[in-house]
């Protein structure tokens, strides 16, 4: 991703579009010619991995959030000759709501920046505030310093009554007329640090402190909607990336989860034509998810095999979340817990795997395979990913029970 582009300028929409076709076509397409299907809307796949997205960078908030970055150095240091230049040129950076007017004659980068900012209602100014040390570098009226406004937006009367709009907190002793007495209620309790000077604070951060990090994510959850499932799926969304499975094992089962996959009732839905629409396991039901990985006889059976070589004893739910909650919950402590999360993964992606040598390579169904294929992949992982798991594949095959004990 070209970040030092976008680190200075605003990106033109038939860029942002290039990028993102980019990004989709690795995606769903990999490094192979041909069309394939989105299975999920870019706008999801681009929401954190917490909120059921996959984390991939949003290209157009994020060059935003770039862009906010040179507004916060300049309001944080007036006194480089870069921001003096600024301030000289255009005025004090205080309040973009009030540039929508940018001379014609301005740089590109300075209308690009101030374009920029101007989006989603202002998104800068809503998040940055000022602190009151001494009070004498803080416009009473015109800079956010209590209670997260401006005086001059909540009081426009009085702002258009002052003597001195444009005087500094440090400066304002006594208030006439009945008018102020909302406005002394708020000021009450306010102190005046000598020994400290006023300072901007973002507020999306804990330490107040800008990012683009911060800003980034801020941007993405005010203006990128939000997504709506359950509890018990983002108890397994936020889990699921914990699990130590190969990452392209992890976005499968992410697949699955949102009903994203090339099982054949999803393929139909989306107007793929097919032979037919039953499983290719059993050829008995309609190729669904919750048949595939659990209600297909053969899936089913190879659960209940995987659970005897665990030793535990399973009831199987009736769904694929509550079926990796209960199954992850067998583990008492992190370490089991961490290594029933892998064998979840390699169950169903050894199934999914099985499945297309049937399809594909006219391959028969063989849960003696499947269940060796289960045991191999789940050594792998767990040897190579987990903490103080390193035991022999023997010792696994036979007595994975001990091994995780």
């Amino acid at each position: 991703m070209p970040i030092h582009f976008l680190s200075f300028f605003k990106a033109p929409n038939s860029v942002i579009k290039e990028i993102v076709a980019i990004q989709r076509d690795f995606l769903w397409r990999g490094v192979k010619d041909g069309s394939k299907i989105p299975w999920v809307k870019w706008e999801t796949v681009c929401k954190s991995k917490d909120e059921g997205g996959l984390g991939i960078k949003d290209v157009k908030l994020f060059n935003w959030a770039l862009l906010g970055k040179w507004v916060w150095r300049c309001m944080l240091s007036p006194g480089m000759m870069w921001a003096k230049v600024l301030h000289g040129r255009y005025g004090r950076i205080k309040s973009f709501s009030k540039c929508s007017n940018v001379d014609r004659r301005a740089s590109w980068w300075w209308k690009d920046i101030v374009w920029v900012l101007q989006q989603g209602n202002f998104w800068l100014n809503e998040k940055i505030e000022r602190c009151i040390g001494d009070g004498t570098t803080t416009q009473f009226w015109e800079d956010k310093w209590i209670g997260g406004l401006r005086l001059l937006d909540v009081f426009p009367r009085l702002y258009s009554f002052a003597f001195d709009p444009l005087s500094m907190v440090g400066h304002n002793g006594t208030w006439e007329g009945s008018s102020v007495n909302t406005l002394l209620e708020m000021l009450q309790g306010l102190q005046i640090f000598s020994s400290k000077q006023d300072h901007w604070r973002w507020i999306c951060d804990k330490n107040g402190v800008f990012s683009v990090k911060s800003a980034y994510l801020w941007l993405q959850r005010s203006l990128g909607g939000e997504l709506r499932y359950s509890s018990d799926f983002h108890l397994v969304i936020k889990s699921l990336w914990k699990c130590k499975a190969p990452i392209k094992c992890l976005v499968f089962c992410w697949q699955v989860f949102m009903n994203a996959f090339p099982c054949k009732s999803l393929l139909q839905v989306r107007g793929v034509e097919l032979d037919n629409n039953l499983c290719s396991l059993c050829s008995l039901f309609v190729e669904d998810p919750l048949h595939l990985f659990l209600m297909c006889p053969m899936a089913f059976n190879t659960w209940l095999a995987v659970a005897n070589w665990l030793e535990v004893a399973v009831v199987l739910p009736n769904s694929l979340i509550s079926l990796y909650l209960y199954w992850t919950n067998l583990g008492i402590y992190k370490k089991r817990s961490q290594c029933f999360q892998v064998v979840w993964v390699s169950v169903i992606w050894s199934l999914w795997l099985h499945r297309n040598v049937i399809i594909f390579q006219q391959g028969v169904m063989n849960c003696k395979e499947v269940l060796d294929n289960i045991k191999l992949r789940s050594w792998k992982w767990i040897t190579s990913s987990v903490p103080d798991c390193s035991f022999s594949y023997i010792s696994w095959y036979y007595n994975s029970g001990l091994c995780i004990s």
